[in-house]
């Protein structure tokens, strides 16, 4: 009786299938990455006001309504395609590629991501390769003529984990790499909505001059009872305390600048962005980034967006407002803390 039960249960974990062979993308990122971002592809594709942004605008619209008519005839759900956590992981400037869950199966995501990419660009190829002793779908765009095509390869590290890069020699190395152990991976908070992670000095080539930044570490994540505003929270390392001070200076001009150029049609919304900013250095060497949006600034900013009229044409002179003046907001102060 036994040996049948257990017979049965494993029947049962067979037909489940999916559940039993879960993979986390996580357990192939290259133990020696350099930089690592992760972002949750559904908590994300299900945030209100992105999707009244998506819906609302007239290029966007279109080419949703073309995905989600394209998913229905396959059969499968708009988040199937990234379903959960998605990580784009590099060992160097040249080694990069995407990691992630995807609920669609390897027989039929092929075919779907030929269809998908040609509602935008119909001269893309799709073909079925071998690369480092494993099968990939290579997407290759035929119309650049004046220049070497660029190739992309989609393949399948385990039943429902993805990778996709660009075809070259660096690329092979990474996935020959895929094998999982990143350090990084245990600085990063997955509770976030998403996080960036980036070692610069090790990231770019050695011919390159040093760069004055050793560590960059972002976050974004859903805040408020809602769990409907928005938060980004930034932390830069500096090779020294002068230049984190002279960046922490061009944050607090440009950051102003830009929102106001960007927004200069609705002051108001520009100060409230302003507002929202706050830059500090918590310490000597670091500089820190904080953007808060209420759920109400959000929806400004997407009803600002869907009007094509509102954006600014950095051409064009004289187009963009200034930014928003002392009377209705308050420049982000660069202030150092002990």
């Amino acid at each position: 009786m036994k040996k049948i039960t257990m017979l049965l249960m494993g029947l049962l974990l067979g037909c489940a299938g999916i559940s039993v062979q879960a993979e986390d993308p996580a357990n192939f990122l290259p133990k020696d990455a350099v930089l690592l971002l992760y972002f949750d592809a559904v908590r994300m594709t299900e945030m209100p006001w992105l999707k009244d942004i998506g819906s609302a605008h007239p290029d966007t619209s279109d080419k949703v309504k073309q995905f989600e008519a394209l998913c229905a005839r396959y059969q499968i759900k708009e988040n199937d395609f990234f379903s959960g956590p998605v990580y784009i992981a590099a060992r160097d400037e040249d080694q990069i590629g995407i990691y992630a869950k995807t609920n669609i199966s390897e027989e039929i995501l092929p075919q779907f991501v030929s269809e998908m990419v040609k509602q935008g660009n119909k001269t893309v190829t799709v073909a079925e390769q071998t690369i480092a002793d494993r099968k990939a779908f290579v997407f290759t765009n035929a119309a650049e003529k004046d220049k070497t095509p660029q190739s992309f390869a989609l393949l399948y590290l385990a039943k429902d984990v993805v990778m996709v890069f660009q075809v070259n020699a660096a690329n092979i190395e990474l996935l020959k790499a895929s094998t999982g152990g990143c350090a990084l991976l245990a600085k990063i908070d997955r509770t976030q909505l998403a996080a960036f992670l980036c070692e610069p000095p090790k990231m770019l080539d050695a011919s390159n001059a040093k760069p004055d930044v050793a560590m960059i570490d972002m976050r974004l994540d859903l805040t408020g009872a809602k769990q409907s505003d928005l938060k980004l929270s930034a932390d830069v390392d500096f090779v020294n305390k002068e230049k984190a001070q002279e960046f922490g200076m061009q944050c607090q001009m440009m950051a102003p600048m830009m929102l106001g150029m960007l927004f200069g049609k609705d002051q108001k919304l520009a100060g409230e962005l302003i507002q929202g900013l706050q830059v500090t250095l918590p310490s000597e060497k670091r500089l820190s980034v904080q953007f808060a949006l209420s759920e109400a600034t959000l929806k400004a900013v997407g009803e600002y967006l869907k009007n094509p009229a509102n954006m600014p044409n950095f051409g064009q002179p004289g187009v963009g407002a200034a930014p928003a003046t002392a009377t209705t907001t308050a420049a982000p102060a660069v202030t150092a803390q002990p």
